[in-house]
């Protein structure tokens, strides 16, 4: 729950350089995404994320903070972002877009099936990656 994650956000070294986080179905709400979205931040060795946070009982500006706490890991190489079910729509979207578009990824994956992205939010990830590729 909010509690584990809360203490496991405040555990993590601010040397590692892979993280592999699934919290995909747990009882993880907002109050542990807030802590994880902090703690990531601090993370400026991290190369490697899988972030699964799919299926989240969270309100979705809560996971546009967790996106916006990407950017402050300039040593990210490859990321994995699951966010199905999450109910996230354009505006968290363009956020994750923002974070790709930085260029350095040599991986990406984004799953955000299940939610209220539509069109436009799809098309700010596409030409984020473009950008990203170029």
């Amino acid at each position: 729950g909010d509690a584990g994650c809360v203490r496991l956000a405040g555990e993590l070294p601010a040397t590692l350089e892979e993280l592999v986080l699934v919290l995909n179905k747990s009882q993880v709400g907002d109050a542990g995404c807030l802590a994880l979205a902090a703690a990531l931040g601090r993370l400026s060795h991290l190369r490697s994320l899988l972030l699964d946070l799919s299926d989240l009982e969270i309100q979705p500006q809560i996971l546009e903070g967790v996106f916006r706490a990407l950017r402050n890991l300039p040593s990210l190489e490859s990321a994995t972002i699951r966010a199905a079910g999450t109910g996230i729509g354009d505006r968290e979207a363009r956020s994750l877009a923002v974070v790709l578009a930085r260029g350095a990824y040599r991986e990406v994956e984004v799953d955000l099936g299940r939610t209220d992205v539509s069109d436009a939010g799809c098309d700010a990830l596409g030409a984020a990656l473009a950008c990203a590729e170029g």
